[in-house]
C-alpha cells in the first residue's frame, strides 16, 4: 500500500477537479497586492475571479509582491500527515526561480529526524506553473498505478529532463521589473517592437529568441513544440495565459492542425508566477528534446 501523500505548491497551476481526483494536496503561496495578503489557493474559491483581478490590479498599477513557502509553513501544513503515519513527497516550484526548495529541503530534514520511521521528501522540478503541474500528475498517476515513493521520486527526476518550457511575454517592464532584462533592453524592445521567446533551462529562464510582433512570437512557440515534442500523440499539452486566453487557444489551435496530441489542459496564470511574467503571457509546456 503507498502510505504517502503528494503536495505541491500553488505554482504547480493544478486544477481543483484534478487535485480532488488525484488526492493531491496544495500549499498555497502568498501573494501581497497593495498592503493586503491574499492566498494564492483555497479549496472552493473562484480561481478565474481572483486571477482577474491580480491581472486588474497589476494594470492598475498596484504593488504585487509573493512571499515563498518557508520551512514553518511546511511544517505545519505537512505535520499532521506525518502523526498520522504517512510519508510525504512534495514538488516544488524550480528552486532557480525561487527559494521554496531549499527551505523545504531543510524542513524535510528537520521532519526525518523528528520522525525517523517516516520520509519526508521534496523534489526540485526545475519548473513553474503547469511545467512543474505536469509532473505533480505524473507523480500521482504514478502512485495510482502501485509505484512506491521511492520509484516515483526516481521517475520524476529523471521525467523533469524532458520537460520544455517557453512563453512569450506581451510587455517587457515585468520581466525588467523582476530582474530578467535590463531597463535598457526593455525599453529598446518595446520601441523596435521585439517580443522575447523565453524558456526554462535547468530550473531557470533564459532567452530562447526574439522576433518582431505579437504573432510571431505566438507562431514560434508552435514551432518549438512541433520540433522538439516527444511523441505528441500520447501527451497532454499544457498551456496557460494571462488574461490571453484567446492567444492561448490560437497556439493549441496551430498545434492541432500540424501535430495530433492526446489533449490540451489551457489555463489562466497560477497568481504567484503569473505576477512576475505579467498580463499577457503566454506559456507552453510539455515533453520534448531539451538536447
Amino acid at each position: 500500500m503507498n502510505n504517502f501523500v503528494i503536495v505541491t505548491d500553488s505554482s504547480s497551476n493544478i486544477t481543483e477537479e484534478l487535485l480532488k481526483e488525484y488526492d493531491i494536496k496544495m500549499l498555497p503561496y502568498i501573494i501581497t497586492i497593495d498592503g493586503e495578503d491574499f492566498l494564492c489557493y483555497e479549496e472552493g474559491m473562484d480561481f478565474e475571479a481572483s486571477v482577474k483581478n491580480l491581472y486588474d490590479s497589476i494594470k492598475g498599477g498596484a504593488k504585487v509582491t509573493t512571499t515563498l513557502i518557508n520551512g514553518e509553513r511546511f511544517c505545519d501544513f505537512v505535520e499532521p500527515y506525518l502523526k498520522e503515519g504517512k510519508d510525504v513527497l512534495f514538488l516544488s516550484m524550480s528552486s532557480g526561480v525561487s527559494g521554496t526548495y531549499n527551505a523545504v529541503s531543510h524542513a524535510c530534514e528537520e521532519l526525518s529526524f523528528k520522525y525517523p520511521d517516516r520520509k519526508c521528501v521534496a523534489i526540485d522540478t526545475l519548473a513553474a506553473s503547469l511545467g512543474e503541474g505536469l509532473l505533480v500528475l505524473r507523480a500521482a498517476e504514478l502512485k495510482k498505478d502501485g509505484k512506491s515513493l521511492n520509484e516515483i521520486v526516481a521517475i520524476v527526476n529523471e521525467e523533469k529532463k524532458s520537460i520544455r518550457q517557453v512563453f512569450t511575454v506581451d510587455d517587457l517592464k515585468y520581466l525588467m521589473n523582476g530582474g530578467r532584462i535590463s531597463r535598457l533592453t526593455a525599453v529598446v524592445g518595446t520601441l523596435l517592437h521585439i517580443k522575447p521567446v523565453l524558456k526554462g533551462d535547468q530550473g531557470k529562464i533564459v532567452s530562447h529568441s526574439k522576433v518582431k510582433g505579437r504573432k510571431k512570437a505566438l507562431d514560434s512557440l508552435v514551432e518549438d513544440f512541433i520540433r522538439t515534442a516527444i511523441e505528441p500523440e500520447k501527451q497532454t499539452v499544457a498551456l496557460t495565459h494571462f488574461g490571453a486566453k484567446e492567444d492561448a487557444e490560437y497556439v493549441a489551435k496551430r498545434i492541432s492542425e500540424s501535430v495530433k496530441v492526446k489533449d490540451f489542459l489551457i489555463r489562466d496564470y497560477d497568481m504567484c508566477t503569473g505576477t512576475y511574467v505579467g498580463p499577457g503571457t503566454v506559456a507552453l509546456f510539455f515533453l520534448g528534446n531539451n538536447g
